[in-house]
């Protein structure tokens, strides 16, 4: 990989062994590609097409008679405007670390840094994902409940709380069927420990201590259980590190799928619209260092987008909150 800008007139070179090591990052335990999945959009302004519940539901005579016409249909669906949003981080590399690793044959620092400026990233679209999937705003009237430990509204760990009843409940109510259960790690620990799931599960004589997220999918008829396990740092910069949940007291029933272009008018949650892909890139700033410090630096354009609020259902603090 080049150790200086190369003459093309741009202020950065951009590297495809870095753009690869970028591209190819990925984290287990992050789950906002599942939830919010890329979608290509030919540029950084681009068009979805929004489609109204009523029509998508409608149902029309469809009879034709002898010498009749068959009844034309007038869909209201519009075309919505939206800009992806450049994202990016940069970590400086000294020349000399490059120099000497190049000499040791050992691993670049670019790309180490250019792995973890990736991870960084993946981390905050952790935090954008959740945010949106966790905002009742983002949710129609009648498809969100706050479980406040109530009659009607236990939570799931309360033992007068019925977890599937209360799934199952919300999903008979959605026009739209669901088939992805997105939870925080604290709310699936209180769902899979619950006695009432347990018995409905594996049967009331049952000794298992926990449910499987494969069990509790196929009884509820959905594809998958996503757990949120990711977290993040509270804590100001400077300041001893405060761990915090990035997925929290919530729990979310969505319809995802694989939509392979923004103009889709599949009745999915959300989507991220994707203009190119991850670019990993270097500049040198010659004043910075002994001999100057090489700025690895790795970019994308994305933005998450809620398409159809028919097509989930929120539950807020199905836990007691701690």
């Amino acid at each position: 990989m080049p150790t200086a800008v190369a003459a093309n007139g741009q202020p950065f070179t951009i590297v495809p062994a870095l753009t690869r090591i970028a591209m190819a990052v990925v984290n287990q335990d992050y789950i906002a590609d599942l939830v919010c999945p890329r979608v290509p959009v030919a540029g950084e302004l681009f068009e979805y097409t929004l489609v109204t519940t009523k029509d998508l539901f409608q149902t029309p005579d469809d009879l034709i008679g002898r010498t009749g016409a068959a009844n034309q249909l007038v869909f209201s669906a519009s075309d919505a405007t939206d800009r992806v949003v450049d994202r990016g981080l940069e970590a400086p590399v000294p020349l000399k670390d490059v120099d000497a690793a190049a000499a040791a044959n050992m691993a670049d620092p670019r790309g180490i840094a250019a792995e973890q400026l990736t991870q960084t990233m993946l981390r905050l679209r952790e935090l954008r994902v959740a945010a949106l999937l966790f905002d009742a705003a983002n949710y129609a009237s009648g498809l969100k409940v706050t479980l406040d430990g109530t009659a009607n509204k236990y939570r799931w760990d309360d033992a007068n709380g019925y977890p599937l009843n209360a799934i199952e409940d919300a999903i008979a109510g959605m026009i739209v069927r669901p088939n992805t259960l997105t939870l925080g790690a604290a709310v699936w620990l209180a769902l899979k420990r619950n006695p009432h799931t347990i018995a409905r599960l594996y049967g009331s004589a049952s000794t298992r201590g926990t449910a499987l997220a494969a069990d509790v999918a196929s009884e509820l008829g959905l594809d998958r259980v996503l757990v949120g396990n990711a977290w993040k740092d509270t804590a100001a910069k400077g300041q001893a590190l405060v761990q915090a949940a990035v997925w929290g007291n919530y729990a979310a029933l969505t319809r995802t799928g694989n939509p392979t272009a923004a103009q889709m008018v599949e009745p999915v949650f959300a989507i991220t619209a994707q203009f190119e892909g991850r670019v990993g890139s270097t500049y040198f700033d010659p004043t910075r260092g002994k001999k100057g410090v090489q700025v690895v630096k790795v970019t994308e354009s994305v933005k998450e987008l809620v398409c159809w609020q028919s097509a989930g259902y929120l539950f807020s603090t199905p836990v007691a909150p701690s």
